[in-house]
């Protein structure tokens, strides 16, 4: 039975993410092909273990560039490049997108519980790996950052928070989106600040409304780290329903969507095409693995296709 359509759609409760742990089969993290990856000419692979600080010495011709160790080399005047060795335990970090546009779905499940469990499934993986886990949490007012620790506790501890973070309140405000750009560049800041050397990183997010600031801080962030973005969208953001007049409830509020404008109709499909083409820029240009998450997939099943044995 399908994880969509076994559990709720609204809401993932901590039992059901627990239990993700009987699930994880052929997924691995260490060296998963990426059988449907779209960025780059040939597929790619989830790096090994992370690299850790190990010292800074004198620049030699062959040397990574990205590794150079700028203050040394500003307080002596000569180039030194910094020394990494291999982690036993690589940091593992989840950066969960818990703004309102996630909890949104006109079939399934919503982005933000799909998001939750699929990293949850995650986080398991990671364990079974003997990796340290750690993450990253945020919406509009309030943010959680759990560094990265090994065992089950520290998978239990990521997976409350994210059980609490996914928690749908049609309660809540409604924010602008300059506040939510804002709002995604802190989090982003946080997690450059946060993340060491040799991390692979999961990003959880629809990425609507990335721009320029953020693209700064990924491409910086993945210099020294592995990132993989899961992109989590519902059908009706890449394309409107046949032609008709709709009920729609949003934040209390009943409105009717009149999708028969063909015009209409194609202009939107545009918009969609023309974000995930700057995503598709943006992960190319951070190296990136691109895994996409739908509301009506099977999430087990999508990530033992991107991820297994």
């Amino acid at each position: 039975m399908s994880v969509a359509s076994a559990l709720s759609p609204v809401s993932p409760e901590l039992e059901e993410l627990i239990g993700l742990r009987n699930s994880v089969g052929r997924i691995v993290l260490a060296s998963g092909k990426i059988k449907s990856n779209r960025v780059g000419m040939h597929a790619s692979r989830i790096k090994g273990r992370g690299m850790a600080f190990e010292e800074s010495r004198p620049y030699q011709p062959g040397d990574d560039m990205r590794n150079f160790d700028w203050n040394v080399t500003a307080r002596t005047g000569k180039p030194f490049t910094k020394v990494f060795s291999e982690e036993k335990e690589r940091p593992v970090i989840f950066w969960m997108d818990y703004r309102q546009p996630m909890f949104f779905a006109t079939r399934g499940q919503f982005k933000s519980a799909l998001a939750t469990r699929a990293a949850a499934l995650l986080a398991w993986v990671a364990l079974r790996e003997h990796d340290r886990i750690g993450g990253l949490l945020f919406n509009e007012t309030r943010h959680h950052e759990l560094r990265p620790a090994g065992g089950r506790k520290a998978a239990l501890h990521l997976l409350h928070q994210m059980q609490s973070f996914a928690q749908f309140d049609q309660q809540r405000p409604q924010y602008d989106s300059d506040t939510q750009q804002q709002v995604v560049e802190q989090a982003l800041l946080r997690l450059r600040k946060a993340v060491h050397p040799g991390s692979l990183v999961f990003l959880f997010s629809d990425f609507r409304l990335f721009n320029g600031h953020h693209q700064k801080h990924l491409t910086s962030l993945s210099r020294h780290n592995q990132l993989v973005f899961l992109p989590v969208s519902d059908p009706f953001e890449s394309q409107l329903p046949p032609p008709g007049q709709y009920p729609v409830q949003q934040s209390g509020q009943r409105f009717a969507l009149d999708t028969r404008n063909k015009n209409t109709r194609r202009h939107y499909h545009q918009l969609w095409q023309q974000q995930r083409q700057q995503l598709d820029e943006l992960i190319s240009l951070c190296r990136g693995i691109r895994i996409d998450l739908s509301t009506q997939d099977d999430i087990e099943s999508r990530l033992s296709e991107e991820l297994g044995r």
